[in-house]
């Protein structure tokens, strides 16, 4: 009878293994999957565009302006899309279903602009949008 017993036990422990591992690697696959979001690139490097080219300056300090808000929108798209664990694809290239973080993105560049602090230990941004051009921001669900 104790062989038996020892059998059961060895059994009910085998399958509690086995479901806390089936559990482990489903959450793990789950979580691992990342959800697709979009953000209106063209959009914003027609904004930046229309704004560049009615800014009084040198070619000089346009292109120092260029440079720092494509460091700033480099390092956003970063953020946005590790805060919302998603990969983020051109608002064009996704026909319907994804959320836009379009204006999310956009207040991350205005935000490192307006303060000329990097986001991300980059260079140090010099143009941007004026402070509190900050939209509603969607969260991205599963």
């Amino acid at each position: 009878m104790s062989e038996l017993r020892l059998l059961g036990c060895a059994v009910l422990l085998n399958l509690g293994v086995a479901a806390v591992l089936g559990v482990g690697i489903a959450r793990y696959m789950i979580e691992a999957v990342p959800r697709i979001a979009t953000v209106g690139l063209t959009e914003l490097v027609a904004e930046h565009a229309g704004r560049t080219a009615n800014a009084e300056g040198s070619a000089g300090e346009t292109a120092a302006m260029t440079r720092a808000w494509a460091q700033a929108l480099e390092d956003a798209l970063r953020q946005v899309a590790e805060r919302h664990g998603a990969v983020l694809l051109p608002i064009r290239g996704v026909a319907a279903g994804a959320p836009d973080l379009t204006a999310e993105v956009r207040s991350e560049i205005a935000r490192a602009l307006s303060t000329d602090t990097p986001l991300s230990g980059g260079k140090s941004p010099a143009d941007g949008q004026p402070a509190g051009s900050q939209a509603a921001v969607p969260e991205v669900r599963p």
